[in-house]
């Protein structure tokens, strides 16, 4: 990309809209923390390699979950 690309993708006007709408955070929020909250009982509950393919999914839900509750807020990162 030139320079001048760059200076018009960053340059003031151009507001910043969000993927997920504003009402919308909470909502989202809500889901993925419930959806975390049941893997990682699905965690503490199985056995063996499937402890992996649980594990991951809660985690990213409890990671993005916490980051939609803060933007919900108001609390911006």
């Amino acid at each position: 990309m030139s320079m001048s690309t760059l200076q018009d993708l960053f340059s003031q006007g151009q507001p910043y809209h969000a993927t997920v709408p504003l009402r919308a955070q909470a909502l989202v929020a809500t889901v993925l923390l419930i959806a975390a909250a049941l893997g990682s009982a699905l965690f503490s509950i199985s056995t063996g390699p499937k402890k992996l393919a649980v594990a991951l999914p809660a985690s990213l839900c409890w990671g993005f979950g916490a980051l939609y509750l803060l933007l919900a807020c108001g609390v911006y990162v």
